[in-house]
């Protein structure tokens, strides 16, 4: 299976979650990929910024219109009118306020919620997560440990004993030999 890396950004209070693939219609609509092919936040997105090149700052937009459409999204915004202003975002990042991904209590929770928390297994420090990947099966966090190097784990509810927000850890059961 093709495995997806997603790597950590800081765009203070913003989180990049995709970026825009090509123009949608004349109308100036944008066509945006979403990385985690999550939109459980859509009903919530009212503003988010574009960036089209690295170390430039974000542009911030107005949504107009926001609805799901293959692996993305279909954004349209009163800033951008026709399809010429819309092709000139192609690739750009598409970011959106960091705030609409804090789960609620008994929620399941956003990968970025636990960005840097230390992982233990049985009581033995692995390391930090630095980053997150999938192998399409199941979500994978990417570890930074002195002592193993980088390592990929699996972040199942079955390996989950508890995640801890106050002292930012996780501790695990991991099964022999991962």
């Amino acid at each position: 299976m093709t495995k997806r890396s997603y790597a950590k950004s800081d765009y203070g209070d913003l989180k990049s979650v995709g970026k825009v693939k090509d123009a949608h219609s004349l109308k100036g609509e944008l066509y945006v990929i979403i990385f985690s092919k999550d939109t459980s936040w859509l009903d919530e997105v009212k503003e988010f910024a574009l960036i089209k090149a690295e170390g430039e700052e974000p542009q911030y937009f107005e949504v107009d219109k926001l609805k799901k459409h293959r692996d993305g999204l279909i954004v349209k915004t009163p800033k951008i009118t026709d399809r010429t202003q819309a092709e000139s975002w192609k690739n750009a990042l598409f970011l959106l306020p960091k705030n609409l991904f804090i789960s609620d209590a008994g929620e399941t929770i956003f990968l970025s919620e636990i960005q840097d928390f230390t992982v233990y297994d049985q009581g033995v420090l692995i390391g930090a997560i630095h980053a997150f990947s999938s192998n399409g099966a199941q979500d994978l966090l990417q570890i930074k440990s002195e002592e193993y190097g980088e390592v990929e784990i699996p972040f199942v509810a079955d390996f989950i004993l508890e995640i801890s927000f106050e002292n930012k850890k996780i501790l695990m059961s991991l099964p022999e030999g991962l």
